[in-house]
């Protein structure tokens, strides 16, 4: 049996009344990809009649493995920069420091190949401190879809490529 394979869009869509979903529809098909903003549950592929209204759904399981690249280090906040130029740079003397495990960093996060979602950040630092930057970083992590390590530095890039937070590897001290 040929498996016809071609290209297909996806639009994001409004998720009505559930922030917490992602909806995507399909073009030229008669589905919608329904994606827990959390990644803490399966993605749903869901099937609808001609009027729009769902008419059945397929549970999809995606593998999110840790992404080795991330783990061992530590990694201290550099700057994020948007793509207007604006620039947030920390505090003299502040220290962002985050380390990814398996499991967690400040903020749980989930990683597949290059993709990387950051998930409910914690945080020790007062809010308001003059020259503190801790609600923009925490506003941008949670915009944080995408990662590349060069050298030293881990760029994490911002959905719609509207910005990146740039990290430094800190040195061992050994």
């Amino acid at each position: 049996m040929a498996v016809d394979s071609k290209p297909v869009r996806l639009v994001e869509r409004s998720s009505g009344r559930n922030p917490n979903v992602r909806v995507y529809e399909i073009e030229g098909t008669l589905m919608r990809l329904v994606v827990a903003r959390n990644g803490q549950r399966p993605a749903r592929l869901v099937m609808l009649d001609n009027r729009g209204r769902t008419s059945g759904f397929q549970m999809l399981k995606i593998d999110y493995m840790p992404a080795a690249p991330l783990m061992g280090s530590v990694w201290r906040l550099e700057r994020i920069v948007y793509n207007d130029d604006t620039t947030y740079r920390p505090e003299q003397g502040g220290a962002y420091r985050f380390q990814f495990s398996a499991n967690n960093l400040v903020a749980n996060h989930i990683a597949s190949g290059d993709r990387i979602r950051i998930l409910t950040a914690a945080t020790t630092l007062a809010l308001g401190a003059p020259g503190n930057i801790e609600a923009e970083t925490l506003r941008a992590l949670g915009q944080v879809d995408s990662f590349s390590v060069q050298g030293d530095e881990l760029w994490l890039m911002l959905k719609y490529d509207s910005g990146t937070i740039v990290l430094k590897r800190e040195k061992r001290r050994d």
